[in-house]
Formats: structure tokens, C-alpha cells, sequence
């Protein structure tokens, strides 16, 4: 993916050292610069990202209490998910990069926020009787698709794609390698579909107790 372009900004220069020790060498020590610090981003971001899911797709495991071990959660998720994860964050990355797909890009900002807004409102006034409300830039709004242009359906049908097979992933990985039932299966695959609520509820928690707390301790 690095190799594709993906993860590069054209504005970051190599620092003057890099240049003195690399000039000898290469005819652009700034590409080669680029290229490390896009490699290095990147793979921070893939190994993140699947931490996160293999740590929510073995909780799930655990709650049905059918884990066959830790190494079989770990197969799934570097031999199976982390593929769609890789072509999911390519598409994003591109939609973030490209100037002719601003609407699309401003679709699936809103579906996230949406969404977010969403769960904050059921922990916040449905739950704790408190309002959260995310910043107005980055805050819910009317999702239109009629502006879409051809590339930009093709690559939101793909993303679509990507995040419905991932999810299939997940569900092969508790049937295959932990041996789940079709039933523990589907309860997994809604383990990694909540996981962004516990960390939405998480980050709720912590600004209650911050905003409620931080002052009398102050």
C-alpha cells in the first residue's frame, strides 16, 4: 500500500541530516524520506487497528465461553480481517486525498458522525440523563446522495463492500478456528459492531468524571 501511495503527504521535507547522508545515494532523498515516514505511519495504523479487533473479537470469544485460545483469535484476525482492514483504510486514505470526491468524503464523515451522536445520545440523556454533543464541525447533519458522481459510488459500493466482508471474516474466524456455532458466531460479530460503543461510553465516562471531579480536586 505504501508503495501505491498511500500515507504520503508531498509538503513533508527530509530533515538536513537525512539529505547529507542519503544525497550520495539517491537522486531524491525527500521521496525516499516521504516513503519511510508513510511506511512508518502506516504500519503504526495497521498494527493499532488490530490490536483493537483482535482484542474485541476475543472478548466476544470469552463471553460465550467457547475460546479455543488466543492463537486461534490471532490467526483470524492477521490471516483473514487485516486484508479488508488494509483495503478499507486504502479507501479512506484516498477519499481523504482526493480533491474530486469531496462529496463522498463528506458522506461517510457524516454517516460516522451520525452514528456517534447517536450512541452519545442513548448513554447521555437515555442513560445518564447528561446531553453530549459532538463539535458542531465535526457534528451530525443530513446525509445526500444524489451529488454522488460515478467514482464516487463506485469507491463508497466498494467501502460498503469491504466493511460487509470484513464482517463475514470475523464470523468465519469464531466458526473455523474457534469452532462457534452459527448462533456465538453472530454474537461475536455483534461484539466488534459494539466496540466502538464501549470506547464512545469510555470517553463519556471520562469527561463526566473530569467535568464532575477535575474541579474539586483543583
Amino acid at each position: 500500500m505504501t508503495v501505491t501511495g498511500v500515507g504520503f503527504t508531498s509538503q513533508r521535507s527530509a530533515p538536513a541530516v537525512f539529505v547529507e547522508y542519503t544525497t550520495p545515494l539517491f537522486q531524491s532523498p525527500d521521496s525516499i524520506w516521504q516513503f519511510i515516514f508513510a511506511f512508518g505511519r502506516n504500519s503504526v495504523f495497521f498494527t493499532v487497528a488490530s490490536v483493537i479487533i483482535l482484542t474485541s473479537f476475543h472478548m466476544a470469544v470469552l463471553i460465550t465461553k467457547e475460546s479455543r485460545g488466543l492463537m486461534q483469535s490471532f490467526h483470524t484476525v492477521v490471516y483473514t480481517t487485516s486484508a479488508y482492514l488494509a483495503g478499507i483504510f486504502g479507501l479512506l486514505m484516498y477519499l481523504s486525498t482526493t480533491d474530486g470526491l469531496v462529496q463522498t468524503r463528506e458522506i461517510v464523515l457524516r454517516l460516522q458522525a451520525n452514528a456517534f451522536q447517536a450512541v452519545l445520545d442513548i448513554i447521555g440523556l437515555g442513560i445518564i440523563g447528561i446531553e453530549f454533543s459532538l463539535p458542531a464541525s465535526a457534528g451530525p447533519g443530513p446525509i445526500v446522495f444524489q451529488d454522488l458522481s460515478a467514482m464516487g459510488t463506485v469507491l463508497f459500493a466498494m467501502l460498503c463492500l469491504l466493511m460487509i466482508y470484513f464482517l463475514y471474516s470475523v464470523y468465519l474466524g469464531a466458526r473455523l478456528n474457534h469452532r462457534m456455532d452459527r448462533v456465538s458466531s453472530v454474537i461475536v460479530v455483534a461484539g466488534i459492531l459494539v466496540s466502538p460503543i464501549i470506547y464512545i461510553a469510555g470517553s463519556a465516562a471520562v469527561t463526566i468524571f473530569i467535568n464532575t471531579y477535575a474541579g474539586q480536586v483543583i
